[in-house]
């Protein structure tokens, strides 16, 4: 597989938060005031089921991550289910904090949930593995600045 840099990394995220993980919508690489920064993050329908995406193309970038607030109180985190999406090799399982997946990628077409297999469909009871603790305002305040972001300078009642 030809390097990846972390902006396709990030496009293939997308592509499998929308394909693979049924998100309605999902966004890469999006800056807003909600204190994180999300490299992939997407939500399902009812907003409930939330997931982000932390696309790793180096090592360094891995072992620094673990330094953000985010990381060490987990509850202050964006995302109901939380990823690494990482060329195959770069993270092993036992690297990662608890309650995280791995998305390894092999090429282009070939990516592979390592960790943290997502639900089939939402029960009402999250699976262990799920923040059930976590920031929302962050999640709404993304949700909004999108929305801000599609209808900037429309007329939003034609979309009634």
């Amino acid at each position: 597989m030809g390097e990846l840099n972390h902006r396709e990394l990030c496009a293939l995220g997308v592509r499998l938060l929308k394909t693979r993980f049924g998100c309605c919508w999902a966004v890469r690489e999006f800056v807003t005031h909600a204190q994180e920064s999300p490299d992939c993050f997407g939500a399902k329908s009812c907003g409930e089921e939330t997931y982000l995406l932390e696309a790793k193309i180096s090592r360094a970038d891995f072992l620094s991550d673990r330094k953000k607030r985010f990381r060490i109180n987990p509850e202050k985190g964006i995302g109901m289910f939380r990823y690494f999406l990482a060329p195959a090799g770069l993270i092993s399982v036992d690297e990662l904090p608890e309650k995280w997946g791995l998305i390894e990628v092999h090429s282009r077409n070939k990516i592979r949930v390592v960790a943290g297999k997502p639900p089939k469909r939402y029960p009402g009871a999250a699976p262990e593995w799920a923040h059930v603790e976590r920031n929302r305002w962050g999640e709404t305040a993304i949700a909004h600045s999108l929305l801000r972001r599609m209808f900037a300078g429309e007329d939003v009642q034609k979309y009634r």
